[in-house]
């Protein structure tokens, strides 16, 4: 079963945040995993999607921005203070899900 849920998302330039105990984020990671939709921009929004699996050692991630041309784009995951999670992209941007 392909499940899809909202996500919203915040775009930073940069930022800074603790990491939870590793106990906790992988807590928080057991929550992440799916699919997530959501859009980028203000005025034409930009559909996107992540989606998260999670193995026995670590979350993946992957970003999609098909209008874009963006398929597969590996996601690096962590928390932030809070159970909000980070997810960096390859081309330095960063997104806050909330």
């Amino acid at each position: 079963m392909h499940v899809n849920r909202a996500l919203g998302v915040v775009i930073m330039c940069s930022g800074f945040g603790a990491s939870l105990a590793a106990q906790d984020a992988r807590q928080s990671f057991q929550q992440l995993s799916g699919a997530w939709e959501g859009t980028i921009g203000t005025s034409n929004a930009t559909p996107i999607r992540f989606s998260f699996a999670n193995d026995s050692t670590q979350m993946r991630g992957e970003f999609d921005a098909l209008a874009s041309g963006v398929l597969a784009m590996p996601v690096r995951v962590s928390t932030d203070t809070g159970g909000v999670f980070r997810l960096t992209i390859p081309n330095g941007w960063v997104f806050r899900a909330i």
